[in-house]
């Protein structure tokens, strides 16, 4: 049961990125902190400490932006990637805070971007801006690094071929809440793709696994 008091609240649309290699076999382990992202999503409008009740999320936006919300929808359904490629809709980018964040941004040029930003919209009408961020900028993370270490992955050549070889889709509607204690809770808000999203996680977590237990016994006998 997710309370009320002390959650940070954000609806998110859950995205299925594939890609032909994992991504920590391109970014290096010594620029990263907190690590490659294992469940993309892109943020459809960040609550913040206004608590978001994920029972009303979907007939509040079926109820006032109904067409954006039926496109979506019908994407999560639909079962082939959106667009031929992940660089035909998205643009590799990056943020620099406190640490660096790289990130596929959504290109202003398509559907689903007027969509989220119509959705957003409408959202921050209802629950207010908790953000320094005034402009949306629909995106999907995909590392969490060091501080000042992402611009050098911008032009990264063999970054660049993976992502043209990458295909995404969305796959639902979600709500996470964040306590206090940094635990995180994802309600799904539809359910097209939420089984088999649980076990892609799965087996993603059991091949992380498996490599860092090859590097631990590599690096073993490296010093044997």
């Amino acid at each position: 049961m997710v309370g009320e008091s002390s959650v940070i609240s954000c609806v998110e649309l859950t995205m299925n990125l594939f890609t032909p290699i994992d991504l920590d076999g391109v970014i290096s382990d010594k620029d990263v902190e907190g690590g490659v992202v294992r469940d993309p999503h892109i943020t459809v409008f960040f609550g913040g400490k206004s608590y978001v009740p994920s029972e009303e999320v979907i007939p509040f936006l079926e109820r006032v932006c109904p067409s954006e919300v039926s496109r979506i929808k019908t994407l999560c359904e639909k079962d082939q990637w959106f667009g031929d490629r992940v660089l035909d809709n998205f643009y590799l980018s990056n943020f620099e805070n406190d640490t660096d964040t790289l990130v596929l941004k959504l290109k202003k040029d398509n559907q689903l971007f007027e969509d989220l930003s119509a959705i957003n919209k409408t959202m921050r009408s209802k629950y207010g801006l908790h953000t320094e961020f005034r402009n949306y900028v629909p995106h999907v993370s995909l590392a969490n690094l060091k501080k000042g270490e992402s611009k050098k992955y911008l032009n990264n050549s063999t970054l660049y071929n993976v992502l043209q070889d990458s295909f995404i889709k969305p796959d639902d509607f979600a709500v996470s809440y964040t306590n206090h204690e940094d635990v995180e809770t994802i309600v799904n808000l539809t359910s097209y793709n939420a089984v088999d999203r649980y076990f892609r996680l799965f087996n993603q977590e059991e091949s992380r696994k498996e490599v860092m237990k090859m590097r631990e016994e590599s690096l073993k006998n490296e010093n044997q």
